[in-house]
């Protein structure tokens, strides 16, 4: 059964890298030849192999190309819609799903949108399970594509949404109040959380019993992520032990035969997996529990990991491309490992531990088994993990979760009862969860001021591989893997030695941050930041999510100068993230007026120096502007100047630059012909966001640049750019977009 599940992960993984489909007709040229490998011994394994890579290729035909929408971009139709998703509300809208049912463009037809509506009347905002009627701007999924992180909307194309859309006029029939679909009991349990319970906890509370994340705090999310109890809000094997266990247990308190406790109990994992959201998580708990229970039922004698096999198995087959989701590798992770160090905990490699600190040593040995899957997926790892669950999770298995637990089934039992009574043990046990919350904030708050977390360094597949099958074989026990050898082999995750540049050239990376500027450019001794990426209005924080993770999968933990062009959103947004979670040397920002004309300084063989218009009327005129020069290139980053700082600074700036950031993303009120004549630049690159508001970098501006010979790339188009600085000039390297190139990628 092993065998059948890793093929089944070998393949789909093969079938995800690929850049482009088969043609159909292949696959049913090879269905015979599969089939005919079957009735053969020798050839039974070739068959079967062939038969699961027609199985993922079907699947992956279902898959829509990103790009697929492109001719529909802001082109407007009128459609009927279905709310398919909770409501997240804001001050300036809604956020929801929806899958169109009628469309005036028929291609539309049975499309699925991450959906955005801008109103601030909540009479127009519909609920989970309306039709709504209005007029639907779609534009196809582009997001970000970095080095390391790679496409940033991967996960919402696996989970088989086409494109975003706005809706504007917007008309909704609301489903009845109290019905039983599960997305409407979703629904009437968040609203019951959020009136019964203050709204900092409501949106904790909403996770733990429903799975819902929507609006939870920023800070919380930190708190959890610092302490590595993230896992608390995931809908996962101990909610199920509660539910399936408890009615199988209470059934049999009360004398029902074996028979019927087993199918109640099996309903109602079911029944709470419908509501919970349907995560990979909860899949993987809900097959689980169901194996293990039929299986006592029948008396049938499952080993320990029959049931963790049979849910890869069932995950992957009614699931296409599960492994693609973080979701998959956290959870089927987590339980390989504390699987297999049951068995370790018996052999010699634990047998120092003393027995009461069994649970410290199973959350070391998550930490230990998971560094190479949180080194893949580029998330931190918390060294406070194991102090911090000690406490953690018995609060949550005694008293939170069970009190969230008993809420919400009192609160249904109210919905299909009506008797005032649940309603108030429903209150009365939601208030004694928050009791228990106030109580693990405190904890999780004191943990994390003592232990940091880390990134773990983005290493090849290969070696993150080889390092995770010798995690898991030193925890089932296995003599073969030493602890000391098992250390050597994980150091190069925590202080890697990746290459640099040679003395005199440099690196520069322009990320992908969608419309923002944060550029790292690396010296053979030095990392420096110019711009930090951009703070959303929505709480999108480019710093937090996009450069801190590429900056330490490259192993850098110390930036030895940041500098900010200026205050504007999208430039110095990210910038107060990245100062609390990265040690930063030196900081050049408009808050310190330390960015003034100096004489040049030099670093690693590179000439440095620094510029701007202290007269510019506005901040973007004002920005820094930092000219390097090395043997055999210029480099050039003028932030967002516009015409009159580029006139103003034109005698200072250096003729035929090789490598020039655009002027403002690209804007009409930058670039012009003067200062482009006077630079002359060889390569000028655009970082911008697709399908920007603003046009960056307008047409205009792009051909004003190719008419003078200039070669333009830009971020919308190619992801991140990385380029190497040295004697022969300025060279682009890699395109992360190229490197991430695939079928289903835009």
């Amino acid at each position: 059964m092993a065998r059948i599940a890793l093929l089944l992960l070998i393949v789909q993984q093969a079938v995800l890298k690929l850049p482009v489909l088969p043609e159909p007709w292949l696959l049913w040229l090879a269905m015979p030849f599969a089939l005919a490998c079957l009735g053969y011994k020798s050839l039974r394994v070739l068959g079967v192999f062939v038969l699961v890579l027609i199985m993922e290729l079907s699947s992956a035909s279902s898959l829509v190309s990103p790009i697929a929408l492109t001719h529909s971009l802001h082109s407007p139709a009128r459609v009927e819609a279905k709310v398919i998703s909770l409501v997240e509300q804001t001050d300036e809208g809604a956020a929801y799903d929806i899958s169109i049912r009628k469309a005036e463009k028929s291609e539309l037809v049975g499309v699925r949108f991450k959906a955005y509506q801008a109103t601030e009347r909540a009479d127009e905002i519909p609920s989970p399970g309306s039709t709504i009627y209005g007029l639907l701007i779609p534009q196809p999924l582009h997001g970000t594509t970095n080095l390391a992180a790679g496409y940033s909307d991967r996960v919402a194309v696996f989970e088989g949404f086409d494109g975003r859309a706005k809706i504007k006029h917007l008309v909704h029939e609301d489903p009845e109040t109290r019905g039983w679909l599960p997305l409407q009991i979703r629904h009437q349990i968040a609203i019951f959380v959020a009136s019964a319970v203050p709204q900092e906890f409501a949106q904790v509370l909403s996770a733990v019993t429903i799975g819902s994340t929507l609006r939870l705090e920023q800070d919380k999310y930190r708190l959890l992520s610092a302490t590595g109890t993230q896992h608390l809000l995931v809908i996962s094997g101990l909610h199920l032990s509660l539910i399936g266990w408890g009615v199988f247990k209470l059934l049999r308190l009360i004398g029902c035969r074996l028979g019927v406790c087993t199918v109640l109990a099996c309903l109602a994992a079911c029944a709470y997996f419908l509501i919970s959201g349907q995560a990979l998580s909860a899949q993987r708990a809900t097959l689980m529990f169901l194996v293990l229970l039929l299986g006592q039922a029948g008396r049938f004698n499952l080993g320990r990991f029959s049931g963790y096999w049979i849910a890869w198995i069932v995950s992957l087959t009614l699931t296409p491309f599960a492994s693609a989701l973080p979701g998959f590798w956290y959870s089927f992770g987590a339980v390989l490992v504390l699987l297999l160090s049951h068995r370790g905990f018996q052999q010699s490699v634990w047998k120092d531990f003393p027995r009461v600190l069994l649970s410290l040593r199973v959350q070391i040995a998550l930490l230990l088994g998971l560094l190479p899957v949180s080194s893949m997926l580029l998330n931190s790892s918390a060294l406070a993990a194991p102090i911090a669950n000690l406490v953690a999770i018995p609060i949550m298995s005694f008293l939170i979760l069970p009190a969230t637990l008993l809420a919400e089934l009192s609160f249904l039992l109210n919905l299909a009862l009506g008797h005032s009574a649940l309603i108030e043990m429903a209150d009365i046990t939601l208030k004694l969860a928050v009791v228990g919350l106030k109580g693990l904030w405190w904890w999780l708050e004191c943990v994390s001021e003592f232990l940091p977390t880390f990134q773990a360094a983005k290493l090849p597949v290969g070696y993150a591989g080889l390092s995770l099958l010798m995690v898991l074989l030193m925890l089932s026990g296995a003599r073969i893997i030493s602890p000391g050898l098992l250390c050597v082999v994980l150091m190069p995750f925590i202080h890697p030695k990746l290459a640099r540049p040679p003395w005199g050239s440099l690196n520069l990376l322009v990320m992908d941050v969608g419309q923002g500027t944060s550029v790292l450019i690396q010296s053979a001794n030095e990392d420096w930041l110019y711009d930090a990426g951009g703070l959303t209005r929505f709480g999108f924080n480019a710093g937090e999510r996009i450069v801190i993770p590429e900056l330490r999968a490259m192993g850098i933990a110390t930036l030895d100068k940041l500098i900010v062009s200026h205050n504007d959103a999208d430039h110095a947004g990210g910038a107060p993230i990245i100062k609390r979670k990265l040690k930063v040397v030196s900081t050049i920002e408009p808050s310190k007026k330390n960015c003034i004309a100096q004489p040049a300084w030099v670093v690693d063989g590179v000439k440095f120096q620094m510029f701007t218009w202290q007269q510019g009327k506005n901040t973007n005129d004002q920005s820094c502007v930092l000219q390097i020069k090395g043997l055999g290139f210029k480099v050039l980053l003028p932030g967002d100047i516009e015409s009159g700082a580029e006139l103003a600074l034109l005698p200072s700036l250096d003729r035929h630059i090789d490598w020039l950031l655009m002027p403002h993303h690209g804007a009409k009120t930058s670039s012009t012909p003067g200062f482009l004549n006077h630079v002359m630049a060889s390569t000028v690159v655009a970082s911008a966001g697709f399908a920007n508001s603003y046009d960056h970098p307008h047409p205009i501006i792009t051909a004003r640049y190719q008419n003078r010979g200039s070669a333009v790339v830009t971020t919308i188009e190619h992801g991140a750019l990385f380029f190497r600085a040295d004697r022969a000039g300025v060279q682009l390297l890699m395109s992360a977009r190229k490197r991430y190139k695939t079928f289903w990628g835009p």
